[in-house]
């Protein structure tokens, strides 16, 4: 039975790649999706709340951050003093590495090993946002919440974004594998497999089967 599914993946993809397969850069069109249909821990990231950013050991600016969920962006207003600088003041959800909790960053740490904590900030009021390409230019943007339970809502929140992302990631690059593997297995080019091109592919999927058996199948 596996065996019969597996060749009717295989004559699917030959039917479909060539005509439905778009490039989808870290999944985001079904991150999209997905964050449209989820409610609970991400509805409190679509209706917005304010926070302070950090910018430094005196410098904190409050600005209201939501979700749009049709891009997916994590949205925050501009600055008031430049508001037409051409920076989109906005986080790729899909970049969003982790969310931290209290002090965790060389931001906050700088703050406090420097002693200047003097509105004596609440730990569990602070929370950091990772972002950027893993293994390459890595941010942070460290915020402060004007009280726990809101904070909580979102690091939850944002924490749930980031398992949906991961996860529709893994998903996209292995159909990005399987593609790949799939242009090998078309010799020809003619997007669509023979039998000896589909015999290619099964053993680029490193799936053994005895040829005379999976001729049976393919008839």
């Amino acid at each position: 039975r596996n065996l019969r599914l597996l060749l009717d993946m295989i004559l699917l993809l030959t039917y479909f790649f060539d005509t439905t397969f778009k490039y989808d850069p870290r999944g985001m069109c079904q991150v999209v999706e997905k964050i449209r249909s989820s409610g609970g821990d991400i509805n409190p990231l679509k209706r917005g709340a304010h926070f302070w950013k950090v910018k430094g050991p005196s410098k904190f600016y409050r600005r209201k951050f939501w979700l749009d969920a049709n891009q997916p962006l994590l949205r925050y207003e501009p600055s008031r003093k430049n508001p037409c600088t051409g920076i989109d003041p906005s986080i790729d959800v899909t970049t969003i590495l982790e969310v931290l909790c209290g002090w965790k960053t060389d931001m906050f740490n700088e703050i406090i090993s420097s002693g200047k904590n003097d509105t004596g900030i609440a730990e569990n009021l602070c929370f950091s946002i990772v972002y950027g390409e893993s293994g390459y230019d890595v941010e942070t943007l460290d915020l402060i919440g004007e009280d726990v339970e809101t904070v909580q809502q979102w690091v939850k929140g944002l924490q749930s974004l980031v398992v949906i992302s991961k996860s529709i990631q893994q998903e996209t690059e292995y159909e990005e594998w399987l593609l790949a593997q799939y242009r090998k297995a078309d010799k020809d080019n003619s997007n669509s497999l023979d039998f000896q091109e589909c015999l290619k592919l099964l053993k680029l999927l490193n799936i053994k089967l005895e040829e005379d058996y999976a001729k049976k199948l393919f008839d």
